[in-house]
C-alpha cells in the first residue's frame, strides 16, 4: 500500500464516522418521537371514539329531523285533501320559522362533521398506507 492509499482510507473512515454520528443523532430523535407517538395512542383512541359518538348523535338528530319533516308533510297533505288538519297546520305554520332555523343548524352541523370525517379518514388512510410500506 502507498501512503496516498492509506491517507485516502483514513479520510474515508473519518467521513464514515461522521456519517455514523449523524445517523445515531437521527436515531435518538426518532426514538423519542416514536415514544411520544406510542404515548399518544390513548389520545388517538379517545379522539376516534369521541368522533364516533358525535357521528352517532348526528345520525339520530338527522333521523329525528326527517321524522318531523314527514309529520309536517303529512299534515299539509291532510289539510290539502280536506281533512281535519286545520289546527295542527296553524300550529305548524307558526313554528315553521323555528323549523327553518333548526334545519339551517342541522345543515351547518352536517357540513362540520363531513369536513372532520373527510380529514380524519384521509389522515388515517395515509397513516395506514405509510405503515404498510416496507422499512
Amino acid at each position: 500500500m502507498t501512503a496516498d492509499t492509506h491517507a485516502d482510507m483514513h479520510a474515508e473512515h473519518r467521513q464514515w464516522a461522521g456519517d455514523i454520528s449523524l445517523w445515531q443523532d437521527d436515531i435518538d430523535i426518532w426514538q423519542k418521537e416514536l415514544h411520544r407517538a406510542i404515548a399518544g395512542l390513548t389520545r388517538l383512541e379517545t379522539v376516534l371514539r369521541e368522533h364516533q359518538v358525535a357521528l352517532d348523535t348526528h345520525a339520530e338528530t338527522v333521523s329525528a329531523h326527517e321524522q318531523t319533516l314527514r309529520r309536517h308533510e303529512h299534515t299539509l297533505a291532510e289539510f290539502e285533501g280536506g281533512g281535519p288538519a286545520g289546527n295542527r297546520l296553524l300550529t305548524m305554520a307558526k313554528a315553521h320559522n323555528q323549523e327553518d332555523a333548526r334545519h339551517a343548524q342541522q345543515r351547518a352541523a352536517h357540513e362540520h362533521i363531513k369536513k372532520h370525517q373527510r380529514t380524519l379518514m384521509a389522515q388515517w388512510s395515509l397513516l395506514l398506507k405509510t405503515l404498510g410500506e416496507p422499512l
